[in-house]
């Protein structure tokens, strides 16, 4: 019987000599196996254990009476989102914009977009888009389908220039920080005349409860003859509830859709490592809103600093920075 060759069984010593030089690499590129590398954690919601936003739609007059004046005196920001072509009262959602609530884009029309043709598409998303950004707010970057309507077609046009836009029915209502969302139908509750106070408390206490975000749809406010007003004792009483609750971050729905990205991007962000520094880089979306600040946490493996744009950013005092998005990039230098 022939003698089995070893070469089949026993590795050269060029074979050996390339497998402990891919040993090496590996060991030194990959960032979990790497030792010191921080773990970096992004907190949801802006830090808090959950966010609720409180979006109204078509601009009704009840909004500018009553809405508005009872949200700036509890410090609540809001979304409004507006109709082009109906802006009876421009100064005021001016002001509202300059003083921290979000303008939205509505449609030009509020018409139903299944009848759409392809240029009122066109004229509809971004023609409404470039209106209210001239004339209102400089920077429209989400969009509510009119009667909660989204065709494919739409749906295409807006997302070339918005980040995210509001639909109505979804699978579930609560959006947890790990889910996939689709940015361009977020779904969202809508209030009714009858509804009484309970059933929001309800729906903002199923939001903490399951550290989520969600979306209150409103219309009108009591004194108005638009659709569904709400009583202003229980829309008083809901502001309230959430003034009162430092557990949820109550913020305008571009502001979250902004935040939320903003963290799955950092997240999913791969450091390059040079020694004791590990840099993360990533690439800003290019309409999202400026001033996105992520709340960050980092273990404390080798003592980390963090370094933004040339400054060390120190935490503060249960251990969180605070890092711009807008920036692209931080350092992370561990001392071994």
């Amino acid at each position: 019987m022939r003698k089995a060759s070893t070469c089949a069984v026993q590795p050269s010593l060029q074979t050996l000599a390339v497998a402990a030089i891919l040993v090496a690499f590996v060991s030194t590129h990959t960032p979990s196996a790497q030792a010191g590398t921080p773990v970096l954690h992004v907190l949801p919601w802006n830090g808090h254990k959950a966010a609720i936003s409180l979006t109204f739609d078509d601009g009704d007059p009840s909004q500018w009476g009553t809405a508005l004046p009872a949200l700036d005196a509890r410090g609540l920001k809001a979304t409004f989102f507006l109709i082009g072509n109906n802006l009876p009262n421009k100064d005021v959602w001016v002001k509202a914009a300059q003083e921290g609530h979000e303008i939205g884009n509505h449609t030009m029309t509020h018409s139903h977009p299944k009848d759409f043709t392809a240029k009122q598409i066109a004229d509809e998303a971004s023609g409404a888009q470039k209106l209210l950004q001239t004339e209102i707010a400089p920077n429209v970057v989400t969009f509510a389908y009119p009667f909660t309507e989204v065709t494919p077609e739409l749906k295409d046009a807006v997302k070339a220039s918005h980040i995210g836009a509001r639909g109505g029915w979804g699978a579930s209502y609560y959006l947890k920080p790990t889910d996939t969302p689709d940015w361009f139908n977020i779904p969202s509750q809508a209030t009714m005349t009858a509804t009484p106070i309970d059933t929001y408390k309800n729906w903002i206490d199923t939001t903490e409860s399951q550290g989520a975000w969600s979306v209150f749809m409103i219309h009108a406010i009591e004194g108005s003859t638009w659709y569904q007003p709400v009583p202003k004792k229980t829309f008083y009483a809901l502001l309230d509830r959430l003034k009162a609750d430092a557990d949820i971050w109550v913020a305008p729905f571009g502001s979250v859709c902004a935040y939320w990205q903003a963290e799955k991007i950092l997240e999913a962000t791969v450091p390059s490592n040079q020694g004791h520094v590990h840099t993360y880089a990533w690439s800003v979306p290019s309409h999202c809103p400026k001033g996105v600040n992520l709340q960050v946490t980092l273990d404390d493996v080798g003592k980390p600093q963090l370094k933004q744009s040339g400054r060390l950013i120190k935490p503060n005092a249960a251990g969180v920075y605070t890092v711009s998005f807008d920036s692209g990039e931080f350092q992370v230098v561990s001392s071994s």
